[in-house]
């Protein structure tokens, strides 16, 4: 610690921000925790519907102080909802973003150029690797990101490498607004969380109602596809069954005939050796 000219020690920027997350943390009630777990894991055209139904919840529950914190959650852009199903799904992702992270910023902290230099192929790679799974997770949930919003994200993932705060922001899974770094400083992150002090076990999956139909749809075809296959092949073995009965009914009524007229030939025969 620092000592200031009247003998109070003072603490360390990063120290201070982490005991105001912690004291932030112990105001956010479990029903507002969960109803933000379950809100910003939802897509965004249904968050207004599912902020409104929660706040119900709460209401009826007789919590009235959270229903009103609930109600006020602000809606995120649509990179940041994307981000935040980064957190829910891609986990692996995400840690991998943060340990290069933290190596960066270690680095950063002792001047160690040489380690910064040996990092930047490792920055470069999880930031492709973070971008990608964004996009592929938005493409999934058919709310494909446009340009200006994949700027946005790689921004919000620069500014996790570079400052604790922003990392801690994109950990919360509840981002309203994306984040960005100046290249310098601290990252502003006071307006980017729908609740300051989240911490990551709230985080919950939503399902996709559109995706499971799908999901549901695809299982239906395949079910379909299979049956009708089974169908052609029960259809070709009964032809070919029909084909050898044909056959073997014409090799019978052939041999039945070759019999008959060898009898008869035999009683001609007969025949022909009795009379004078």
């Amino acid at each position: 610690m620092d000592e200031r000219s009247d003998g109070e020690s003072v603490r360390p920027p990063v120290e201070v921000a982490a005991e105001v997350t912690v004291e932030v943390a112990t105001k956010v009630t479990a029903t507002v925790a969960d109803a933000v777990a379950e809100l910003y894991g939802v897509l965004p055209g249904q968050f207004v519907a599912t902020r409104s139904a929660l706040a119900a919840e709460a209401k009826a529950a007789g919590d009235r102080e959270g229903a009103r914190a609930i109600g006020a959650l602000r809606r995120p852009t649509v990179s940041a909802w994307a981000l935040n199903q980064l957190v829910r799904q891609r986990p692996d992702d995400l840690a991998a973003l943060e340990s290069v992270g933290e190596a960066l910023r270690a680095a950063q902290a002792q001047l160690d150029a040489a380690t910064l230099t040996g990092l930047r192929g490792d920055r470069d790679a999880a930031l492709a690797a973070g971008v990608a799974a964004v996009a592929e997770l938005a493409e999934q949930a058919d709310r494909p990101l446009a340009p200006a919003g994949l700027d946005e994200v790689r921004g919000t993932l620069v500014a996790a490498l570079a400052d604790p705060a922003a990392a801690a922001a994109l950990r919360s899974g509840a981002l309203v607004r994306a984040l960005s770094y100046a290249g310098f400083g601290e990252v502003e992150v006071s307006d980017a969380v729908a609740v300051a002090g989240l911490r990551p076990r709230h985080l919950t999956l939503v399902p996709d109602p559109v995706a499971e139909r799908r999901k549901e749809q695809e299982e239906r075809r395949a079910r379909i596809a299979a049956a009708e296959a089974e169908l052609a092949e029960a259809e070709q073995r009964l032809d070919a069954a029909v084909e050898a009965r044909r056959q073997a009914d014409q090799d019978l009524l052939a041999a039945r005939t070759a019999v008959t007229e060898a009898k008869a030939a035999l009683r001609a025969t007969r025949r022909g050796k009795v009379e004078p």
